[in-house]
């Protein structure tokens, strides 16, 4: 980035990278890709269970920047950019602070919605180097803490997926039907329906790979889709591309990193 400046193929911008991890252990005790033990995430919402993460990104951390770093303290001059859970927390944050955020740019968004409490987490890298069986293991378990950090955050006083019953199949019957909408009260298209003139405010990106390994295609065509429906303007794309076959979520999400920074970048006055 400090390239992309000095080569005058950007302007001059400050990066903050906030943590909004919980602090609390992965379910399954693994690590991440750093080889340190993988934590749960925030989601980047207001939890009375987990914290106010949104308000930590929107109001403390801003307020932080302005106070500590040479920025032009205004919202035609900040803009924001998520990947995966913060490509999520982008698009809430920016439906709560419309005020804050001159452009966003929400990479692979990753809205859970109840098509995905069924989803099979298969990552390709995973399987070339270890084979179906080891990958379908490794994706189920990593599945089952998202999920297990969805019910801690937004429902943790009466959990969903204990409630769950399944047929012979394995297809859901029935659950609990208050959790489920405990859960939905932070679902993106909720929050767009609910103030359809926030995002209008905001010049807004969102891209995801077709193949997508986090089941974030089938949430992302579904914000795109509740976009189109209350004619909020944005740009969206659906890529396919052979560089990131091996896991178009994480690879997908880096190789945008610098273009999603340059489409915010062109609104800064």
């Amino acid at each position: 980035m400090d390239e992309l400046i000095t080569n005058g193929e950007s302007k001059p911008f400050i990066l903050a990278q906030p943590d909004a991890s919980l602090h609390i252990p992965n379910i399954n005790r693994t690590n991440n890709l750093r080889g340190v033990p993988a934590t749960k995430g925030s989601y980047y919402i207001n939890s009375p269970f987990s914290g106010n993460y949104l308000d930590y990104i929107a109001k403390d951390v801003v307020e932080y920047m302005d106070s500590s770093f040479r920025t032009i303290p205004d919202r035609q001059h900040r803009v924001l950019v998520g990947g995966s859970m913060g490509g999520a927390g982008t698009l809430r944050i920016c439906l709560t602070f419309p005020e804050k955020f001159i452009a966003a740019a929400a990479l692979s968004p990753g809205n859970l919605v109840p098509e995905l409490l069924d989803w099979k987490l298969v990552v390709p890298l995973m399987k070339e180097l270890f084979g179906e069986i080891i990958s379908k293991k490794r994706g189920a378990k990593t599945w089952a803490d998202i999920l297990d950090t969805c019910d801690l955050i937004f429902s943790k006083d009466n959990p969903l997926l204990p409630s769950i019953k399944r047929d012979e199949n394995g297809k859901i019957i029935s659950l609990n039907e208050d959790a489920l909408k405990n859960w939905m009260k932070y679902n993106i298209n909720n929050l767009i329906k609910d103030h359809p003139d926030a995002l209008k405010q905001i010049k807004l990106l969102i891209n995801c790979a077709q193949s997508d390994e986090m089941g974030s295609a089938i949430s992302t065509k579904g914000i795109h889709e509740t976009l189109n429906e209350f004619e909020i303007p944005h740009q969206f794309e659906f890529y396919g591309d052979p560089k990131i076959s091996l896991s178009p979520h994480i690879l997908g999400i880096a190789y945008h990193i610098f273009p999603a920074i340059r489409f915010c970048l062109q609104f800064i006055s």
